[in-house]
């Protein structure tokens, strides 16, 4: 007897006085570390939705399920003040990845002949930089790349979507179960990942942002001694960097490429 059970369940939840820290107090209260209120606001919606299917054939019995589960959140309100609007988490998944976005690698030509950026390009606040090292995106526009250019770069470590397929059959006594699950709909921050290949690490090789890139080495020759004077070729970043987003997911990730000496020779003379 074959019987077909569908189950379909819709939801929209509306939380409020969930607690977080309020940081609209104003600084000149002389207030450094903020209390947590009953403030916070957030949105929960969603569906699940399951279908089953049993029959008989003769001693035979079996029964096939599926099961779906969407989930989706939004911060409404955290009390957070925004600088930028790039840079806010109100709006934005809980628990969303934020840093920095990489747009390349330093080259030769971002330096002047006394290795610092060429005028024009923003600098980064935390830290010096030479060829090899990741560029990152001046979201605001300014003249530097601070904490302010941070965005959302990858989603909750939580997935949106779950599933599975079951299968369950019998036959005189016999018994068979299986169960096959995934998720879909995350991201996962490579730093937490023990699994992650680091560079000269248990024989591992550099993070796949790197992709063996680093800086044009200008010809001996034709520069006449006049590169800037760079003391070593890199790829490092901090913490806080970019995602690498394959086959949908992302990760923020730290880099880190061999390190040489490059012997920069002085100014040519005749």
């Amino acid at each position: 007897m074959e019987q077909v059970v569908p189950d379909v369940d819709l939801f929209l939840e509306k939380r409020s006085g969930i607690v977080t820290q309020d940081w609209m107090i104003p600084g000149a209260s002389g207030v450094d570390n903020p209390p947590y209120r009953n403030i916070g606001r957030m949105t929960n919606k969603g569906f699940e939705v399951q279908l089953s299917w049993a029959d008989r054939i003769g001693d035979f019995n079996y029964a096939l399920t599926g099961m779906a589960s969407y989930n989706s959140n939004k911060v409404d309100y955290m009390a957070e003040v925004v600088t930028v609007p790039t840079a806010a988490r109100t709006g934005r998944r809980l628990d969303a990845l934020f840093g920095y976005v990489a747009d390349g690698f330093y080259d030769w030509d971002d330096f002047d002949v006394g290795g610092e950026l060429r005028e024009g390009l923003p600098k980064p606040t935390f830290g010096a930089v030479q060829p090899g090292d990741i560029k990152y995106k001046n979201l605001n526009g300014d003249t530097v790349i601070d904490e302010n250019d941070q965005t959302a770069i990858g989603d909750s470590y939580l997935p949106k979507l779950q599933y599975s397929f079951s299968l369950a059959a019998s036959y005189k006594g016999f018994d068979l179960f299986a169960l096959f699950q995934g998720a879909a709909g995350r991201d996962v921050n490579l730093l937490d990942a023990p699994l992650q290949n680091v560079a000269f690490r248990d024989n591992g090789n550099v993070y796949g942002i790197a992709e063996g890139a680093g800086p044009t080495i200008p010809n001996r020759a034709s520069t006449r001694g006049l590169r800037p004077p760079i003391r070593a070729f890199r790829c490092r970043t901090t913490a806080t960097t970019t995602a690498i987003r394959h086959s949908g997911s992302a990760a923020a990730t730290s880099s880190s490429c061999a390190t040489w000496n490059w012997d920069t020779p002085s100014r040519s003379r005749r």
